[in-house]
């Protein structure tokens, strides 16, 4: 595991007393006792720390202080487009780390067949085959640590049919569906895995038209669901998009309609 040299580890420290307050962030991912772990701070670019420097040299403090900030701030380590070994050893490294640390890793998986419509983030694993395979070597890296998944983003809210990547028949979509199920069933059940199904964001889908994409998905096997993954809602909005969500996911669940139509709308 990559740690910062010394001296800047000792800068790190002096510019964070000197400028950064606290933060509501820092406060919701710290782990006091009672309230378990903190979520992993991953390894920074070395580049980073190397910038702060030459800003602190500058007596550009602040600035300085933000980097060294945005360095101490826990976040998701993104996984893609490795091949199984790969993938495999990365995630297992990611999770002893984090469990050094006494800290929770989030994991983006991003591997999804036709990723992004083949758009700007196009990629992914060449078919559903291929697709099972990486996840199954994502549960063998994580294995029985502690992990939280935050599951292929615009997996649902941007499926083949919604770019007109299908046939007539669906069948690109409901191997969409097939994909994210797979990756849940076999995620979730790991001892300290929960999985985290992708919502899109308030400003994207309306509530009626993701609610039958995250039942279809497997949500209700899964540990709940995120918005906003890549995005600029404000928290509010996310909240309260978040909380109808919910609201409409518990209905369907508990015998009310909504949850079979729709999924491709």
């Amino acid at each position: 595991m990559r740690r910062a040299p010394t001296w800047l580890a000792a800068l790190s420290l002096g510019l964070t007393a000197l400028f950064a307050a606290p933060s509501a962030q820092a406060a919701d991912t710290a782990g006091p006792a009672g309230r378990g772990p903190s979520l992993y701070v991953p390894d920074a670019n070395p580049q980073a720390y190397r910038q702060a420097y030459e800003l602190a040299r500058q007596g550009k403090f602040l600035d300085a202080a933000g980097i060294l900030a945005m360095v101490d701030t826990p976040q998701a380590v993104w996984f893609g487009d490795q091949t199984p070994a790969q993938v495999e050893r990365m995630v297992r490294q990611v999770v002893r780390d984090a469990e050094e640390d006494d800290a929770v890793p989030v994991l983006a998986l991003y591997n999804i067949p036709g990723r992004d419509c083949s758009n700007y983030s196009a990629g992914g694993a060449a078919d559903t085959a291929e697709y099972k395979e990486w996840i199954d070597a994502v549960a063998r890296g994580i294995g029985s640590r502690d992990a939280m998944v935050t599951l292929e983003p615009d997996a649902l809210a941007l499926l083949p049919s919604d770019c007109g990547q299908d046939d007539a028949q669906g069948t690109k979509t409901a191997a969409r569906y097939l994909e994210v199920n797979y990756a849940v069933d076999h995620l979730e059940p790991l001892r300290g895995t929960r999985v985290y199904l992708d919502t899109g964001h308030p400003g994207w889908h309306t509530v009626d038209s993701i609610v039958p994409r995250l039942i279809k998905g497997g949500v209700g096997h899964a540990s709940g669901f995120y918005t906003n993954a890549s995005n600029y809602n404000t928290d509010d909005a996310n909240s309260w998009y978040g909380k109808l969500i919910s609201s409409c996911i518990a209905y369907v669940g508990a015998g009310g309609g909504g949850g079979g139509g729709g999924g491709e709308g």
